[in-house]
């Protein structure tokens, strides 16, 4: 108990945001059952002591939309009334009741279907996964919409991990868009299981990952298609690596790859259905898509994604050490 009641010391002290400490301060009294967040109602300030009496009186008058238009109105303050008999008592919203009801949360990838058959009306879906880098997502998604308006495609946004103010400012700039979906993932998770997030609820024929660091400055997603025409090529990206052992690798840009930067990478949707989704062990970024030829008891069409990776320089533009670009030149 005492290391653990240290541990939320240090929580509550840390740079995190309000939002993100009452949540894992819900998590930690669920084990430690010291009911830290139903405190004395004396400490609820008089503006909601107030509304929470005024939602009483309408509800012993069954005025029912009042009652919840102040419930509403209290819950935007991070209070909610718990209701008894003839009395009610305040305590702090926590946990979920955090998350506004119109954003799609979830857990785990686990808890979402992947559906085989594609979207007849989405050709390609863009897989963008974000935790504190917002500036860099919304530079790359607007940098998408800009060269892709004319596709029929979708960009997946997953939030991994809620960030409390990034979670609301990009609902905020997406939330009415045709081309963006967003999903927030609860606690953060690992940067694989975090793509299979946006895997399992993509809808497109063609799938591409891209890092948030990387901003398309020219139409790249139709050269993609192209060469996704071709059975044999399994993977396609700007940043290939070549290597004769499979243990030092050298940049390419141009031809067959023995791997592929997670950069940019894109691949067909029926690759996932022979192969599966990625690998959750692997749960920093950087991830590298791996040609397996040095085994003779692997075909070419059992490879990993279902084919060799090729890398095309028509995508590539380096920017600064911080920005990779891509796109037409």
């Amino acid at each position: 108990l005492p290391s653990s009641l240290a541990t939320t010391w240090f929580v509550l002290r840390s740079d995190l945001s309000d939002t993100a400490k009452l949540q894992l301060l819900g998590e930690f009294d669920e084990v430690l059952g010291l009911d830290l967040l139903s405190p004395d109602q004396s400490v609820f300030s008089e503006n909601v002591r107030n509304l929470a009496l005024d939602r009483s009186k309408a509800r012993h008058a069954k005025n029912w939309p009042v009652a919840d238009d102040l419930r509403d109105q209290l819950r935007t303050l991070g209070v909610i009334p718990e209701d008894g008999k003839d009395t009610y008592r305040l305590r702090m919203l926590q946990g979920r009741e955090l998350i506004p009801t119109s954003w799609q949360c979830v857990s785990r990838s686990e808890d979402l279907e992947f559906a085989d058959v594609p979207d007849p009306d989405i050709d390609l879906s863009v897989i963008l996964v974000n935790t504190d880098q917002l500036q860099d997502t919304l530079r790359c998604v607007n940098s998408i919409i800009l060269h892709a308006s004319d596709l029929a495609m979708e960009i997946v946004i997953v939030q991994n991990g809620m960030r409390g103010e990034i979670d609301s400012e990009l609902e905020l700039m997406y939330h009415s868009s045709d081309h963006v979906r967003i999903l927030h993932v609860e606690s953060q998770i690992g940067d694989s299981a975090a793509k299979n997030v946006g895997l399992r609820v993509s809808r497109g024929s063609h799938i591409v990952l891209m890092d948030s660091s990387v901003e398309v400055t020219g139409d790249i997603f139709r050269p993609i298609r192209g060469s996704l025409q071709d059975k044999s090529v399994g993977v396609v990206g700007p940043w290939g690596l070549v290597s004769k052992d499979l243990k030092e690798f050298n940049e390419t840009t141009v031809g067959k790859v023995d791997a592929m930067q997670a950069y940019c990478l894109a691949f067909r949707r029926d690759a996932i259905s022979e192969v599966g989704m990625l690998d959750e062990a692997f749960r920093f970024t950087g991830m590298v898509i791996l040609n397996i030829v040095s085994d003779s008891n692997i075909t070419d069409t059992q490879l990993l994604l279902m084919g060799t990776c090729r890398s095309s320089d028509m995508f590539i533009e380096i920017g600064s050490d911080s920005v990779k670009r891509i796109g037409n030149y």
